[in-house]
């Protein structure tokens, strides 16, 4: 997929010095954020699931430890 991506003027150079910093491309730079903020949300997700399950496996439990 082709997109264009439009960043204010600070951004854009802060983008830029990154880049330079790590030794990467601004094009590896953004996709490797983009693999990061995907992968940090899967993990919520994979996580509120696990809660969601052990709330209705162990409502016990949970009940006293909230006493």
């Amino acid at each position: 997929m082709a997109m264009t991506l439009r960043l204010d003027e600070a951004t854009a150079d802060a983008l830029r010095d990154q880049a330079q910093s790590d030794g990467r491309s601004v094009h590896q730079t953004v996709l490797i954020a983009i693999d990061e903020y995907l992968a940090r949300h899967r993990r919520g997700q994979r996580i509120d699931a696990l809660a969601r399950a052990a709330a209705s496996d162990y409502p016990e439990v949970l009940r006293r430890l909230g006493e």
